[in-house]
């Protein structure tokens, strides 16, 4: 960690360096990587000509999953991306997809209200789909309604619906087996840190093992953690 940290000072001011270093020190690497990530976004928001109104706080998407996003549309060659649960991620994808163009993205919100909000500030489509009872892997859990979402998809972006104790956003695996484009393709997790999360990770993982399906997978450790599964032509993403 060390060595990746003082690599990356050489990007940023000193000033910034020094305030890493002193919450490195104080509240952990994880936590200090934060603001690496936020210089970084901040950066590569820059060099696209894209405005920084982005409010990576709280439950929000923070910088390390905004950054991770970016690098993803920008530098692999996704040509569907599904974003489950509306937010920063959705505006993010939306300023992406204004210069860029070269994706169709969907997102899946189950609060009405917060949907249409989002919805009003993008252009691609803001799915409103109810959480619905699902078995998965021979668990119960709760699962925006996919009955007839337009996969395949290449790239899955999964911070939704609420976290849960146990197996938490167990969708994902849903997704991985029924939407995703099993050669080439990009899964992100975040709030990987979570028990609940990291429960779900373990059964996707298992599940891409048991079917042959080749494939790297990674940590982005900050405020909070995002975990990256990738195959194919997508496989870079982790090593973002």
């Amino acid at each position: 960690m060390k060595r990746l940290l003082d690599g990356l000072f050489g990007e940023i001011t000193p000033a910034v360096a020094r305030l890493t270093r002193s919450m490195r020190k104080r509240f952990g690497s994880d936590a200090g990587m934060e603001i690496i990530y936020r210089e970084l976004l901040l950066r590569e928001l820059a060099r696209l000509g894209i405005p920084d109104r982005f409010h990576p706080v709280g439950s929000a998407a923070n910088h390390s999953l905004l950054y991770l996003v970016l690098r993803c549309y920008v530098e692999l060659p996704v040509t569907r991306i599904l974003d489950v649960g509306a937010g920063q991620t959705s505006l993010l994808l939306d300023e992406l997809n204004r210069r860029l163009g070269k994706a169709e993205v969907t997102t899946l919100e189950h609060d009405a209200d917060w949907g249409d909000r989002i919805g009003a500030e993008v252009a691609h489509p803001v799915l409103r789909r109810n959480l619905v009872p699902m078995r998965i892997a021979g668990i119960d859990t709760a699962m925006h309604d996919t009955t007839g979402l337009p996969g395949p998809f290449d790239m899955i972006v999964m911070d939704a619906p609420p976290g849960r104790s146990r197996y938490s956003r167990l969708g994902l695996l849903h997704l991985m087996q029924s939407f995703m484009d099993r050669g080439n393709f990009v899964a992100i997790m975040d709030d990987a840190e979570r028990g609940g999360e990291m429960q779900t990770l373990r059964q996707c993982r298992g599940w891409l093992r048991d079917n042959g399906i080749a494939h790297d997978t990674s940590t982005v450790r900050a405020a909070k953690r995002q975990r990256v599964f990738a195959a194919g032509r997508m496989r870079q993403a982790c090593y973002f």
